[in-house]
C-alpha cells in the first residue's frame, strides 16, 4: 500500500522536474506501481499532469523573463518551440552572433 506521503513526494519531485522514474525512486514506490495507478487513478493522473505543467511554465516564464534582456533566451526558446522556422538549418553556414561582454566594448573605447 502506498502512503499519502508517497504520492505527495512523487508530486513534488515530478514538479521539481525529475523524471517519473526518479520520482518513484525517492518516494520508494515502484516504477510498475506508477504507470498503473497512472492507469487507474484519474485524480493521480491529473495530479502528474498539473505538476508537468507547473515545472513547464515555471521555466517558460524564466525564459520569457530572460528574453527582455538577454536575446539568445527568447531565440533559443523559439528554436525549441517551433523548430521548422527558427532552428537553424545547416550548422556548416549558419553562425550565431558572438556575444559582446561589457569588458570588451570599454576596451575598445579605452584602447
Amino acid at each position: 500500500m502506498i502512503s499519502d506521503t508517497q504520492r505527495a513526494d512523487i508530486i513534488k519531485a515530478i514538479e521539481s522536474g525529475l523524471s517519473n522514474i526518479d520520482a518513484c525512486t525517492i518516494a520508494n514506490v515502484s516504477k510498475e506501481w506508477f504507470y498503473k495507478e497512472l492507469k487507474k487513478s484519474k485524480e493521480f493522473k491529473n495530479k502528474v499532469d498539473a505538476a508537468l505543467v507547473g515545472f513547464k511554465q515555471k521555466h517558460l516564464k524564466r525564459i520569457s523573463t530572460h528574453g527582455e534582456k538577454i536575446w539568445q533566451a527568447s531565440a533559443w526558446l523559439l528554436e525549441r518551440k517551433f523548430k521548422d522556422e527558427f532552428s537553424i538549418k545547416d550548422n556548416k553556414t549558419a553562425e550565431m552572433p558572438p556575444i559582446v561582454w561589457k569588458e570588451e566594448i570599454v576596451k575598445k573605447k579605452v584602447g
